[in-house]
């Protein structure tokens, strides 16, 4: 089954101890930490004491939010080693980064090829640490489309390379959103999980998870069907559902929302499986 989880950069604004307590009362699986506030690159001090805390809630910590652009952040003060250590220190087992600093179709082939170069870094330098590395569907990098994903994870050097998966746009279909997760089943790390939609001028609107039950029932079900070799050399690490974002910020509307995904990641009862009693 599906791992359930949370983003903490859902909720900047609060202290890592309340975002603990909130994914404990929701009764969520998992927390994947931010490096942007939650936990700072190369601070390893509080990387384990946010596992600590975690260990202590029976919270799990699989994955590392660590904004890391391959061919970019290296120059600009961040280096992959000090979010590979920091992931490492909270005992995460991949590393979401993003794939440059630019959309597939405005980056030229120098530009491509240091990012493919510099993941490639990235990916033995996780290797060493028995950490993989991740990017995800996002706009302003080289997987910012689906065949852009697909042609990155392709490329000979990043065969260690797995990817984060969202729907990519509402006005989508929902079938052919779930075909490209059943493409990347072999490759996908987890989900991020959300209803948003957009306006004509590209703005956001945060819905209840619920509001997109029916699409979002269709995605869980592919990605129910990945086993426990999906990763390779992390057996048993299934993919998670992690929430990302709530409508109005609001500590309420993600119990809800929580509650909604648990809801569909519970198991079907088997057909005769009741309590055997007459009725």
């Amino acid at each position: 089954m599906l791992k359930s989880g949370l983003l903490s950069i859902t909720f900047r604004k609060l202290t890592a101890e309340a975002i603990i307590e909130l994914v404990a009362q929701a009764g969520l699986a998992c927390i994947e930490w931010g490096g942007d506030v939650h936990a700072p690159h190369g601070d390893a001090a509080r990387a384990a004491q946010l596992k600590q805390w975690c260990d202590d809630a029976g919270i799990e910590l699989p994955s590392y939010g660590s904004y890391y652009r391959a061919a970019v952040s290296a120059a600009q003060g961040l280096s992959f080693e000090a979010a590979a250590d920091t992931a490492a220190a909270l005992g995460a087992r991949t590393i979401r980064v993003w794939a440059g600093d630019r959309n597939a179709e405005d980056a030229d082939a120098a530009q491509r090829a240091a990012v493919v170069d510099d993941l490639a870094r990235c990916i033995d330098l996780a290797a060493a640490r028995g950490l993989t590395v991740s990017t995800e569907y996002h706009s302003g990098t080289l997987t910012n489309r689906f065949d852009a994903a697909m042609a990155l994870l392709r490329e000979p050097s990043l065969a260690g390379l797995r990817t984060y998966w969202q729907p990519r746009s509402h006005e989508l279909p929902a079938e052919q959103q779930a075909g490209e997760l059943e493409q990347l089943l072999d490759r996908v790390t987890h989900l991020h999980v959300f209803t948003w939609s957009f306006d004509a001028a590209g703005g956001v609107t945060r819905h209840a998870l619920a509001d997109g039950e029916a699409a979002w029932r269709r995605y869980l079900a592919v990605a129910e069907r990945a086993s426990e070799q999906v990763h390779g050399e992390l057996p048993g690490e299934l993919p998670g559902a992690m929430l990302e974002f709530v409508r109005h910020d609001d500590p309420a509307q993600f119990l809800a929302d929580a509650a909604t995904l648990r809801q569909w990641l519970a198991p079907t009862p088997a057909p005769g499986s009741g309590s055997g009693k007459p009725e």
